[in-house]
């Protein structure tokens, strides 16, 4: 059986892709930081391991990565954030979330799983790559990976 791990599986497209992968047949560790939700769809899918984890902190990545059982077919970097607010609010500390969750936590998660799937001769990862959407008086601040 095909394995594959993804980060941001809690809602949304993650959600939506962990239920693919496993209709495709894929074993699955599902990775996200709401933990509630991330085992209600665990619990909905065969063989399927549900790991609270947050992209954002390296130490998180590579524990959750070991406690899924470190080799996989596929690995997706799905984990994001956007935060969408009006010029004149802009903060520091929402970019530095952003750079942490969408590129740092890609990083971190590669950086975990490359390795070991180079070293079994599967080395498969999608990262998304984010598009910014107009919005009439607001900045959208948007990480491309």
């Amino acid at each position: 059986m095909k394995r594959a791990l993804l980060t941001g599986a809690s809602s949304g497209i993650g959600a939506a892709l962990a239920r693919e992968l496993s209709r495709r047949g894929y074993a699955l560790a599902l990775l996200a930081r709401r933990g509630d939700l991330l085992r209600e769809l665990a619990n909905e899918l065969p063989e399927t391991v549900a790991i609270e984890c947050d992209v954002a902190d390296a130490a998180s990545v590579k524990d959750a990565v070991e406690k899924a059982g470190g080799v996989f077919d596929l690995v997706v970097a799905n984990a994001g954030v956007g935060i969408h607010t009006p010029a004149f609010k802009f903060n520091v500390a929402d970019a530095e979330t952003m750079v942490r969750v969408n590129i740092l936590g890609m990083i971190y998660l590669f950086d975990a799983t490359i390795p070991k799937m180079i070293g079994f001769g599967k080395p498969k990862s999608q990262a998304p790559t984010a598009t910014t959407t107009p919005r009439p008086k607001l900045m959208t601040v948007t990480i491309a990976t």
